[in-house]
C-alpha cells in the first residue's frame, strides 16, 4: 500500500522533479518497446503495468518481463538474474557471448547478433529493420 501511496508523491525540487521524469521517461521507453517487439506476448501479459513485487526495483513487473522475453528471443542480458533488484534504471549490460563472430560473414550470424550489430548501427540499415526484424525504429543511437 505504501508503495502505491510513494507512486503519487509530487515532486517538489527541481533535482527530484528531474529525477522523476528521468525515471518516467525510462518507463515508457521500455513499454513501448514491449509493445512494438513483442505486440503478442503485451496483449496476453496479465502484469498490471503498476505492480512492482520489488520496492526497492526501478523496473515495475511489466518492465521485467520485457526485459526476460528480450533475454529469452534477441539477444542475452547479462545478470538477468539481478534485474529486478537493480535500484537504477541507469543501463541493461549487454556482452558477446561469442567471440569469434566477426570472422563470419554478416547473414550467416545468428538472429541476436544481426539484432546487435543492427542496433549499433553496424548491420542492415534502417530501411531493412521491418523485414528482417518486424518492426522499424524511429531511429537508431550510434554506439559511443
Amino acid at each position: 500500500m505504501l508503495a502505491n501511496i510513494q507512486s503519487f508523491k509530487i515532486p517538489i525540487t527541481c533535482l527530484t522533479a528531474i529525477i522523476y521524469l528521468e525515471n518516467l521517461s525510462e518507463r515508457v521507453n521500455l513499454l513501448s518497446l514491449y509493445q512494438k517487439i513483442f505486440p503478442e506476448q503485451w496483449l496476453e501479459s496479465t502484469i498490471h503495468i503498476d505492480k512492482q513485487s520489488h520496492p526497492a526495483s526501478a523496473y515495475m513487473d511489466r518492465e521485467i518481463e520485457f526485459i526476460q522475453l528480450v533475454n529469452d528471443h534477441l539477444f542475452p542480458i547479462e545478470y538477468i538474474d539481478e534485474i529486478e533488484f537493480s535500484p537504477e534504471h541507469n543501463s541493461i549490460p549487454v556482452s558477446p557471448q561469442r567471440l569469434e563472430w566477426w570472422n563470419e560473414d554478416f547473414e550467416e550470424l545468428e538472429y541476436s547478433d544481426k539484432f546487435l550489430l543492427s542496433l549499433m548501427g553496424q548491420g542492415y540499415n534502417i530501411s531493412q529493420w521491418k523485414l528482417n526484424f518486424g518492426f522499424t525504429p524511429d531511429y537508431i543511437a550510434l554506439a559511443e
